[in-house]
């Protein structure tokens, strides 16, 4: 970040999905491809600049990897079925680097985020989220109809968003069950909780709504001229990727009102 370099790492078949653990360990997946690829040791670039070639640590996993997870000292791969796997989790132990575990979910595992000791994996077309603890073998299920994508975890809760419902819905993490479901923008898919609130990707409206966890309504709606993808919260700032025409639902303007 000082040096503003850019550095190019190779060796994965298709970048996907990102995930970085306390330790500073930076994990790649690889759309339709069953591997993960550790591209960045505490903090530190693997291989060098440039290192196109190959990445010298990847995993192989018994079928595709999506979204991932760092927690409890595994990696957790949700493998869902649009994507040739069989709607699992793999664990992966973060010491060997290997598969411990295949667990079965929900139809369509497309979000993970671990939090309150647990892996917290939204299934699309189960209309559920499953919980798995660390070497678990088998996990609990959260019944969250709806269309459930994005889902983080902070401020006392779980949080996930149901894309059909256009709904927030608060998870208690102890008691897991359903404690709130707070009306937010139309086709919501990220969330993610820091400074204070939780925040939520709307694509279909072009908007993200800002939640106080302490009222679980939704304070403040922000409105872009893109559709709004991804969200994270880091150093008192609020990053989200937008797409560049809008979705197909709501094409991009030369205004945000359209």
């Amino acid at each position: 970040i000082a040096s503003k370099d850019v550095r190019v790492v190779g060796g994965a078949p298709v970048a996907h999905q990102l995930v970085s653990g306390l330790s500073g360990d930076v994990w790649l997946s690889s759309f339709e491809e069953p591997v993960v690829t550790l591209i960045a040791r505490r903090g530190r670039v693997v291989g060098g600049v440039h290192a196109l070639a190959s990445a010298p640590v990847r995993v192989t996993l018994p079928g595709s990897a999506e979204a991932l997870t760092v927690g409890g000292g595994y990696l957790f791969v949700t493998s869902p079925s649009d994507s040739g796997g069989q709607d699992t989790v793999f664990q992966v132990d973060l010491r060997t680097r290997r598969v411990t575990s295949s667990i079965s979910v929900g139809t369509l595992p497309l979000f993970a985020s671990f939090g309150y000791g647990s892996a917290w994996i939204s299934n699309y077309k189960g209309d559920s989220v499953s919980v798995i603890r660390p070497a678990s073998k088998k996990p609990e299920t959260i019944s969250v109809p709806g269309g459930p994508l994005g889902i983080a975890a902070g401020e006392e809760a779980i949080w996930v968003v149901t894309f059909w419902s256009n709904e927030l819905v608060r998870i208690d993490p102890e008691a897991m069950r359903v404690l709130k479901r707070i009306p937010v923008g139309k086709g919501p898919l990220a969330v993610a909780v820091g400074a204070g609130a939780v925040w939520v990707t709307n694509r279909d409206d072009r908007t993200i709504s800002r939640i106080d966890p302490t009222t679980n309504t939704v304070s403040q709606t922000i409105r872009l001229a893109a559709a709004p993808y991804g969200v994270v919260v880091a150093h008192d700032h609020v990053w989200v990727t937008t797409q560049r025409c809008g979705s197909p639902i709501a094409p991009c303007t030369s205004s945000p009102n359209g």
